[in-house]
C-alpha cells in the first residue's frame, strides 16, 4: 500500500461543497468522514470556550485556509494494518515536502489523511501507534504527524483539561514544523536536536528563554541545558574555524 492509494486531495471548503453537491454517491462514507475533518479544520480558526487563552483553537488554521495550503484526503483500510498505514504516512511526508507554490505556502501545508473503513475501536489505536512510531523520524526531516481521534486524551498547552484533538473521525496529519512546536518536542533529546536542527540560533534562544523562566518540565530541564551547551560549543567551533 503506498500514497497512491489516498483519495484525491481537497481543501476543506472544497470537501463540504462535495458534500452539498453530491459528487459522488458511492464514495458518502468518505465523504462524510471528510466533511467532518473539514468542520473541524474550520473550527480551528475560532476561540474555544477552553482553549486557557485568547484567539482561535490554531493560529496557522486560518492562514492556510486562505492559501489552501491545508488538503484533506481519505483513506480506506480493510483492516487496521499498522506497516500499511505506516507507509502510506512516509509518501504523505514526501508530498508535504515536495509541494511546490510560495514559501508561506510551503510553510503552512499540511495534509490530514482520514480514515475510513475501520469502526473507531480499531483505527483509533492504529493512528496512535502509527503516530508515536513515526514521530522521530517525521520530526528529524522538519515535520511534524499528529493524531487525531474519538477520545483523545492529550491536553491542551494552556488547560490541560481542553482536548483538541478528541474528534469525530479517525485521522493522522503531516506538516511543516513551526517554531512554537519546541513545547511538543521537549520530552525526548533526539526532538530538541532536530528542533535546533531546523530553527538553529532563533531556536537556541526560545530554549534558553524557556529553561530561563521555567517553561521546560523540570525533569527535562538540566538535559535541556546540555543540549544548549553542547549547541553553543559546536558553534563557536565552528565560528573559529571559519
Amino acid at each position: 500500500m503506498n500514497a497512491g492509494l489516498l483519495g484525491p486531495l481537497r481543501t476543506p471548503r472544497a470537501a463540504l461543497d462535495a458534500i452539498r453537491l453530491n459528487e459522488d454517491p458511492a464514495q458518502a462514507r468518505e465523504l462524510q468522514a471528510l466533511g467532518e475533518a473539514a468542520n473541524y479544520v474550520l473550527s480551528l480558526t475560532r476561540p474555544h470556550p477552553e482553549l486557557g487563552r485568547s484567539g482561535s483553537v490554531c493560529p496557522y488554521a486560518a492562514g492556510g485556509l486562505q492559501r489552501q495550503s491545508i488538503l484533506l484526503t481519505s483513506l480506506s483500510l480493510d483492516t487496521p494494518d499498522h506497516d500499511a498505514l505506516a507507509q502510506v504516512m512516509h509518501g504523505v511526508r514526501n508530498m508535504v515536502i515536495e509541494m511546490g507554490g510560495t514559501p508561506e505556502e510551503a510553510k503552512l501545508r499540511a495534509i490530514l489523511v482520514v480514515l475510513t473503513g475501520l469502526d473507531t475501536s480499531e483505527a483509533a489505536p492504529l493512528v496512535e501507534s502509527v503516530q508515536r512510531e513515526l514521530k522521530p523520524f517525521f520530526v528529524s526531516v522538519g515535520l511534524m504527524i499528529g493524531e487525531f481521534f474519538p477520545g483523545c486524551a492529550a491536553p491542551g498547552l494552556h488547560n490541560p483539561d481542553f482536548r483538541p484533538l478528541d474528534t469525530s473521525f479517525c485521522g493522522l496529519a503531516v506538516r511543516r514544523m513551526m517554531a512554537n512546536d519546541v513545547v511538543f518536542l521537549l520530552d525526548q533529546d533526539c526532538y530538541v536536536r532536530s528542533y535546533l536542527d531546523e530553527f538553529g540560533q532563533d531556536g537556541a534562544k526560545r530554549l534558553a528563554r524557556m529553561l530561563a523562566d521555567g517553561s521546560c518540565p523540570p525533569h527535562r530541564a538540566e538535559a535541556i541545558g546540555q543540549l544548549l551547551a553542547e549547541r553553543a560549543g559546536t558553534s563557536r567551533l565552528v565560528a573559529a574555524e571559519a
